[in-house]
């Protein structure tokens, strides 16, 4: 049986036109972020959007649909899991960032 541990499923839309890195021998990878967004309401009882921005990680052969169809605004179904990757920025601060890798995609 398949753990369910650090699992993540999103349903969002596509923020900016994908990254695509060729690496050794053909293997790609490709970077995007996705928005999701939680409807609440504020204290006047009025709806609003709640959007949150996650940073989506996507190998092998799957980058070849996101490189076809992948575009910004694309409506994308992402089921992966968390990953912490330590970053050092411009400033030479060491940073944690989340990132999902994405073990299956799909278009909505």
């Amino acid at each position: 049986m398949k753990t369910l541990n650090n699992q993540v499923t999103l349903i969002g839309n596509i923020g900016v036109k994908p990254t695509i890195t060729e690496l050794s021998k053909g293997f790609k990878i490709a970077n995007f972020s996705l928005a999701t967004h939680d409807m609440r309401k504020n204290r006047e009882g009025r709806w609003y959007a709640d959007t949150t921005w996650h940073q989506i990680q996507v190998k092998g052969q799957q980058v070849s649909f996101i490189e076809n169809y992948g575009r910004k605004g694309t409506k994308m179904l992402v089921i992966g899991k968390i990953v912490d990757k330590e970053i050092t920025n411009k400033r030479g601060q060491k940073r944690l960032l989340k990132t999902v890798e994405a073990s299956d995609i799909k278009g909505l």
